[in-house]
């Protein structure tokens, strides 16, 4: 893997040309408006990729800016930079129809209550050190399609949260799901 700081756009497009299929996209940024070109460049590239992995410094995730460009996307990687939300995670208000997403992998953020997760999903991973672990379980019944699902840091204050949790991965309501890993935690 090579890293490289491009000053002009323009050079990107040029660099862009040279590759078709790319297993994985990283972009870290600050605001959404610089994602969003990068993203608009890829699709100009007409860049096919497995993967998005975005990584933005503040609070915009540029998730719009994605979706927009790469309706048909089907794994993305999200993780806030830097230490501002390692442990407090980043709130997350929404989330775009990917209706081919078979994979996500969530770190540091916090799912609110309107958020609905693509229900295409194969492969979940989320991890979160905030104790919001109570927001995201209710949401994983709808998961229907899950195979794999890893939780880092759920946490459980007693053990009727963690029937509940039980009760939503149940082959009832996830019937395909194989693999489960977790780290658990009971306060």
């Amino acid at each position: 893997m090579k890293c490289y700081h491009i000053d002009n756009d323009s050079y990107l497009l040029i660099a862009l040309k040279h590759c078709r299929i790319i297993s994985s996209v990283k972009i870290w940024f600050a605001n959404a408006i610089f994602a969003g070109k990068v993203l608009k460049k890829l699709k100009e590239a007409k860049i096919r990729m497995r993967c998005l992995d975005l990584y933005p410094y503040n609070t915009e995730k540029a998730l719009e800016q994605a979706f927009s460009s790469f309706p048909d996307l089907t794994g993305m990687t999200m993780r806030p930079h830097g230490q501002e939300f390692f442990w407090s995670g980043l709130d997350m208000y929404s989330f775009p129809k990917f209706t081919k997403m078979d994979t996500l992998m969530l770190d540091g953020f916090n799912i609110k209550p309107e958020v609905f997760l693509p229900e295409s999903l194969t492969t979940l991973e989320w991890l979160n050190r905030s104790g919001k672990f109570l927001r995201i379980m209710p949401k994983l019944k709808y998961l229907v399609n899950l195979e794999y699902l890893m939780l880092g840091h759920a946490e459980f204050l007693d053990t009727n949260e963690f029937d509940s949790f039980l009760q939503v991965i149940s082959s009832e309501n996830l019937p395909k799901l194989q693999y489960l890993v977790s780290s658990l935690f009971f306060n």
